[in-house]
C-alpha cells in the first residue's frame, strides 16, 4: 500500500500507521524484516534515517510455538512469537528520537492470535480463562520488561503506549459464526449485536492489562510512563455511532475473504476488511478517537 499488497490483512493503513502519520507527526515505519532480510527495515537510529521500526509480524502469538502447543496444545501460524520480536529489539533496535530526546515504544495488540487460535479449535471458555489468559499475560509481561530492559544510550524509552484487545465476539467472522450455529439465540449477543460469551474473553485480557501488567512492570521501571490504549471502547463507540461516522456496514459483514476475493467496492463504509480485521477507515477512527 498505496497502489500494491504491503503484506498486510488490510485494505490499507493499520492502527500504528495511522498514530504515526497524525499522533505523533511522523512517517510510516519501515518493517523490520524488510525485502533485503532480516534487519533491514530501515538504517536510521538515534534520529538518523527513519524514526523507528515495526517489529510486528502478522499471525504472531504471544507465547512461543512450543508453549502455545504445551498450554493448550494450539499451533502457532508462525514461529515469530512475541519473544522473537523482542528479540530483533533487543539485538539492534532502531528507533526515532522525539524532540524531548527521548523514545517511545508502541506495545501493540499481543494476545489476541492466542485467543483466536484457541477459540476457532473450540477451547472452552473456562479453558481460555484459567490455563491460556495467565500464560498469556505472563508473556507480555515477560517481553515488554524484557524491552524496557533495553539500553538505547542517548534516547532512553520514557513512554509506552499498550493497546488493549479489541472486542473479539464484535468481529465479523464471529458474529456469523455464532448466528449460522444452531440453536444461537438472541440472549447470545449485546445490545450491538456482538457476542457476548466471547467478548468476556477479550475483556478479561484488557483488564489483566491494567490491572496486572501496567503495575509490575512499572514497579520494575519507574522512570517510564505506560499509557493504556483502551481499542475496545473506542471500537464499541464506532459501533454505536457508526452512520454518523460513515459506517454502515457493520459486523454481520465484510470484504474480502481468504480466497483472495474482494466483496465491496467501497470498503470506507465497512468495519471489518477480512472479518477479523478492520478496515482502513476504521483503523483511523480508532486513532481520531
Amino acid at each position: 500500500w498505496p497502489g500494491e499488497g504491503a503484506g498486510r490483512r488490510c485494505d490499507g493503513r493499520l492502527v500504528i500507521d495511522w498514530l504515526c502519520l497524525l499522533a505523533f507527526g511522523g512517517s510510516l515505519l519501515p518493517p523490520h524484516l524488510g525485502p533485503s532480510g532480516t534487519g533491514s527495515g530501515g538504517s536510521g537510529s538515534g534520529g538518523s534515517g527513519p524514526s523507528g521500526q515495526n517489529y510486528a509480524v502478522s499471525g504472531s502469538a504471544a507465547l512461543d510455538p512450543r508453549a502455545l502447543e504445551e498450554v493448550a496444545g494450539l499451533t502457532s501460524s508462525t514461529p515469530d512469537s512475541l519473544d522473537v520480536q523482542a528479540g530483533w529489539f533487543e539485538a539492534g533496535a532502531v528507533y526515532g528520537v522525539d524532540r524531548d530526546g527521548t523514545s517511545l515504544v508502541f506495545f501493540g495488540e499481543n494476545g489476541g492470535n492466542d485467543l483466536h487460535f484457541a477459540l476457532r479449535e473450540g477451547r472452552p471458555d473456562d479453558f481460555i480463562r484459567a490455563r491460556l489468559m495467565p500464560s498469556v499475560i505472563a508473556a507480555m509481561t515477560a517481553q515488554l520488561d524484557r524491552i524496557l530492559s533495553v539500553d538505547l544510550g542517548p534516547a532512553p524509552i520514557t513512554r509506552v503506549v499498550i493497546q488493549g484487545q479489541f472486542p473479539i465476539g464484535c468481529l465479523p467472522s464471529y458474529v456469523i459464526g455464532r448466528r449460522a450455529q444452531r440453536g444461537s439465540a438472541p440472549s447470545d449477543f449485546d445490545d450491538l449485536g456482538c457476542v457476548s460469551s466471547v467478548n468476556a474473553i477479550s475483556d478479561l485480557e484488557n483488564q489483566l492489562i491494567r490491572s496486572d501488567i501496567i503495575p509490575a512492570v512499572s514497579a520494575r521501571h519507574p522512570s517510564v510512563s505506560i499509557v493504556f490504549l483502551d481499542s475496545s471502547a473506542a471500537f464499541r463507540y464506532i459501533l454505536a455511532h457508526a452512520p454518523r461516522l460513515g459506517f454502515y456496514n457493520l459486523i454481520d459483514t465484510y470484504c474480502y475473504d481468504a480466497t483472495g476475493a474482494t466483496h465491496c467496492w467501497d470498503p470506507w463504509t465497512y468495519i471489518g476488511w477480512d472479518g477479523v480485521h478492520m478496515t482502513d477507515a476504521v483503523n483511523r477512527a480508532l486513532v481520531d478517537l
